[in-house]
């Protein structure tokens, strides 16, 4: 007979409460809802009240057809509007607003935008919507600002007679017109602190044109490209560290030194081609060699420099009477050049002034007309003193590029081959549309040249002398 025992009475499993997300603490749910795109933190506002308002506190953005994923332009338009009026949070910070092409889209939007963005404690605008835009005074007196960049299309700029942009570090500004250079002086007396500043595509409406002087005791950068023929920039920036230029004109006052230079990016003139030969016919070319000259004098302390189109061909114009002073700090030299005898004389006069120099790059232009570009037709051009050439002990490094193999050419490989002892590497990269019997005439020569070093590595195009 079998025997039946009474059951303990087990303690009762409870079962688990599924988590609620509204448990998760507000800061985590923030840092969360903040990282989606905007459309995707948009969408979190159906899950609870709590999440309702929460994607609009987010106090950074970034809105593009990429976040805002809609198939009309004025949808995006109203998305952006109903983000800028209806944010719940202690203010924006931080926003990117980029569109590829708003054309059609009132004005009036844009300015709203920026206008309403101006009330917030706004760091950091960045503003690219593909069309004219003007900005809003109010924007130029929005004190929290630390960085701007505004592409305008076009637009005008009208700065208020009273600019307050005390934090303002980095200021960048595309395709941007000024009425006069007072309200440009106007805008940058408004930023004592700015530290970076690009002008690109800069023009201005007054039939005078218009004078950038750029004299503020904080900048470290400074870069403006335009072929605005009325631009005169003048720069008197004592603690730049770089500067990257591509315009017309360029000028320092006499016997400036920028002492804490570091890097000359790229200095380029654009020179237009009519009056200069003008000029040239009329023998009236040493006012351009002048200018070039205290500018490449006011470069003499920088570590790395670049010079562009028509640098060397305005040096050219008082070779009778030019001394480059001596780039004691000097590694890096890039320089871009015609290949007649000018010029190549020129190079190699500024690498004698420059003892420490480590790389060289030289870049061979196109030519652009016959009458500058062939020794035949620089007749009138003077002539350099007699170059007593120095060994070059610290260059180890010589790249030239689109090479053209002409005579002027050859003569400045065979100059620098035998100047530099502590050479490894000499690299030649032809131009396109070389002719083969050219690179073969090139290839049987440069082996034949006296090499000072010993150990340096040739190459000319994809072969490699021993």
């Amino acid at each position: 007979m079998k025997r039946y025992t009474r059951r303990k009475n087990l303690p009762q499993q409870s079962t688990p409460t599924p988590p609620n997300i509204n448990d998760i603490p507000s800061e985590i749910l923030q840092n969360i809802v903040w990282r989606l795109p905007a459309h995707e933190s948009a969408r979190t506002s159906i899950l609870s009240r709590h999440f309702k308002n929460l994607w609009l506190s987010n106090p950074n953005w970034v809105l593009n057809p990429f976040t805002i994923p809609v198939d009309a332009h004025k949808k995006f338009v109203n998305a952006v509007t109903n983000i800028i009026t209806r944010h719940s949070g202690s203010g924006i910070q931080k926003i990117r607003i980029s569109h590829l092409n708003l054309q059609g889209v009132l004005t009036r939007s844009t300015q709203f935008w920026m206008d309403r963005l101006a009330k917030h404690p706004l760091k950091e605008l960045q503003f690219d919507v593909g069309h004219s835009s003007s900005p809003p005074p109010s924007l130029f007196v929005c004190e929290s600002l630390v960085d701007l960049d505004l592409s305008l299309y076009g637009a005008l700029i009208t700065v208020p007679s009273e600019v307050k942009l005390p934090n303002l570090k980095k200021l960048s500004l595309y395709r941007v017109y000024f009425s006069n250079s007072k309200e440009f002086k106007q805008l940058l007396n408004g930023c004592k602190k700015l530290e970076y500043l690009q002008l690109d595509r800069f023009y201005c409406t007054a039939q005078e044109g218009i004078n950038l002087k750029i004299n503020l005791p904080e900048l470290r950068v400074f870069r403006f490209e335009s072929n605005y023929d009325y631009a005169y920039v003048r720069l008197f920036a004592k603690k730049i560290e770089m500067l990257e230029f591509k315009g017309i004109h360029f000028s320092v006052t006499d016997r400036f030194v920028f002492t804490q230079m570091k890097e000359v990016k790229c200095f380029e003139i654009n020179q237009w081609i009519r009056p200069y030969l003008n000029r040239k016919r009329e023998n009236e070319l040493r006012e351009f060699g002048e200018k070039m000259d205290k500018v490449v004098r006011a470069f003499r302390d920088t570590r790395s420099l670049s010079l562009g189109k028509w640098c060397i061909e305005h040096l050219t114009t008082i070779a009778d009477t030019l001394t480059p002073p001596t780039f004691e700090n000097l590694k890096q030299l890039e320089i871009s050049f015609w290949p007649n005898e000018g010029h190549t004389n020129m190079i190699l006069c500024i690498v004698k002034y420059s003892p420490y120099l480590e790389s060289l790059k030289l870049i061979t232009l196109e030519s652009i007309c016959d009458e500058l570009y062939l020794n035949e037709n620089r007749a009138d051009y003077p002539s350099p003193p007699n170059l007593e050439m120095e060994i070059f002990t610290h260059l180890t490094n010589i790249e030239m590029k689109h090479f053209r193999g002409t005579h002027d050419e050859m003569k400045l490989v065979a100059d620098l081959l035998s100047f530099c002892p502590a050479l490894e590497l000499f690299s030649i990269k032809f131009a396109q549309r070389i002719k083969h019997h050219v690179k073969k005439r090139v290839r049987t020569k440069v082996p034949r040249l006296l090499r000072l070093s010993p150990w340096v590595e040739v190459t000319i195009g994809n072969y490699t002398l021993a």
